[in-house]
């Protein structure tokens, strides 16, 4: 989940560039996994997280509910950026410093390894 990625439904949103996640894709041969990719919108930095814009996005894209999404972030402007789309969050704890700053914003729960939420 390098780049803050979030995957929904194999599609990818992510406050980089589109250019960029592509370019991740390919490099980690992911590309049989994703289906769409929804980066910041271009010359739009009020746009980007925590604005619940592109994961709304997203929840069109893909037709999913609120209630049955859940964002996995690393960082506390993905945990706002849930809480502004109305969805759950799971905070990436890479340390313990990060997992208290997660806590804090409001994580609805804390994971120190994403590999078995990322298969």
């Amino acid at each position: 989940m390098a780049y803050g990625l979030v995957v929904f439904d194999g599609d990818i949103v992510s406050n980089n560039a589109e250019s960029a996640i592509d370019a991740h894709i390919r490099r980690h041969g992911l590309g049989t996994r994703v289906y769409d990719v929804i980066g910041r919108p271009p010359m739009r930095p009020d746009l980007m997280k925590p604005h619940p814009h592109i994961v709304k996005l997203a929840l069109e894209a893909t037709w999913a509910n609120t209630r049955s999404t859940v964002l996995i972030g690393d960082s506390v402007s993905d945990i706002e950026v849930a809480q502004a789309a109305g969805i759950r969050s799971i905070g990436y704890a890479k340390t313990a410093g990060r997992g208290d700053e997660l806590q804090r914003a409001g994580a609805d729960a804390l994971v120190q390894d994403i590999t078995p939420h990322a298969s």
